[in-house]
């Protein structure tokens, strides 16, 4: 039992000073927004949103956040696949009479594009564990004493993991078809807890919605009042 809670507690510090780390715990997001001129304070109130991504995951998560974060600024959000699924083809006139019932003027597409990861040994951490065992003889007066000792050395390896990955994302005017506003996002991270596709898509909502909220497009946070 002993052994088990030592060999624990090493790994608990061990991960622990993963995550204090900033080398080996860092995320980053950077992105860069661009708004047409005609489009300036553009702020649509209902969104359609379709996410471009191989995986299902990946396309899960993002949504999943999207909806989330876009609902925290007051803007509603209708999946694509909920309005049109892929069970046919629809025509044009189909696609516009959905829109104005639901009263959606904009959409968002969010498509992930090249992403890598790779992880690499950066250290090791060991320790030694020893126990000793006794023996008592005893001979009426006399008592002899003997012990023996026995050792073991553990090792644990340190790894630290990296990722990169790039997204890019539009809103577009669904009265016009034309592009409003269009950003690239890129998400950097090391780090066994903050690195994996699912963590670069979640990082990637996250510079959609700072570009859309920089570039005037989404609702100003409100502050509370006192």
């Amino acid at each position: 039992m002993m052994k088990r809670l030592l060999q624990s507690f090493v790994i608990i510090s061990l991960l622990s000073a993963l995550i204090a780390a900033p080398s080996h715990a860092l995320r980053s997001i950077k992105h860069q927004s661009f708004t047409d001129p005609d489009y300036v304070g553009f702020k649509p109130a209902k969104v359609v949103l379709m996410v471009v991504a191989m995986d299902f995951e990946i396309r899960d998560t993002i949504q999943t956040h999207m909806i989330k974060a876009l609902s925290k600024k007051k803007v509603e959000v209708f999946l694509y696949q909920d309005l049109f699924p892929p069970t046919r083809e629809w025509t044009e006139e189909e696609i516009k009479q959905a829109y104005a019932e639901q009263g959606v003027s904009a959409g968002i597409l969010v498509a992930a594009g090249a992403s890598s990861s790779e992880t690499m040994q950066v250290g090791s951490h060991s320790f030694s564990r020893g126990s000793t065992y006794g023996n008592v003889q005893s001979n009426g007066d006399n008592a002899t004493f003997s012990a023996s000792n026995s050792a073991s050395t553990q090792t644990y390896g340190i790894f630290k993991k990296n990722s990169r990955a790039s997204f890019s994302a539009v809103l577009t005017d669904l009265k016009t078809n034309r592009i409003a506003w269009y950003s690239d996002i890129f998400t950097k991270a090391g780090g066994a807890f903050f690195v994996g596709e699912k963590r670069d898509a979640k990082a990637a909502v996250k510079g959609v919605v700072r570009g859309l909220l920089e570039k005037g497009h989404l609702p100003e946070a409100r502050t509370r009042k006192k």
